[in-house]
């Protein structure tokens, strides 16, 4: 319950930093834990598809993909580390006054049916997560949330 409190948290941040920010397509959401911080990166302001397709160029060929979820694992970044797993959620946020929720699609027919249907108060989100051999997010300094900034952000914009 603590995790789902605290990501949600972070997509609320990340949704209040969405008007505030012309130009951008990468946004941080924080998870705050005992031991550390860690981040995961939502791209929005994007034609998500488009986005998709060029992380998967990036990171080549998924261990598993679906409409909702794409894992790549064996992967090398660097300044970051290798033998990592790259995790992608795609899915719809949804916000109600003090609360946000983010649901991933179950397949292409969910997918279509969602984002037809979308409210004003959702709106479609990619979250990626970066993970060690042991499962564990190692996004966890801001020097790390820079470069992966810095990554994502040239992949979406070439």
């Amino acid at each position: 319950m603590e995790k789902i409190v605290i990501l949600v948290l972070g997509i609320t941040l990340s949704i209040s930093g969405f008007t505030q920010t012309e130009g951008k397509v990468v946004f941080v959401n924080k998870q705050f834990n005992k031991s550390d911080t860690t981040r995961t990166f939502s791209i929005l302001k994007t034609d998500q598809d488009k986005a998709i397709a060029k992380l998967l160029k990036y990171f080549g060929p998924a261990k598993t993909e679906s409409a909702g979820m794409i894992k790549w694992e064996n992967i090398k970044i660097d300044r970051i580390g290798s033998d990592l797993t790259v995790i992608l959620k795609d899915g719809i946020c949804e916000t109600q006054k003090s609360f946000g929720s983010f649901k991933t699609f179950s397949d292409e027919n969910d997918k279509k049916q969602k984002i037809e249907k979308m409210k004003k108060n959702q709106f479609r989100n990619i979250e990626i997560e970066i993970l060690d051999k042991n499962g564990t997010n190692i996004i966890n300094t801001k020097n790390k949330e820079l470069i992966i900034i810095q990554i994502l952000d040239k992949i979406i914009k070439e």
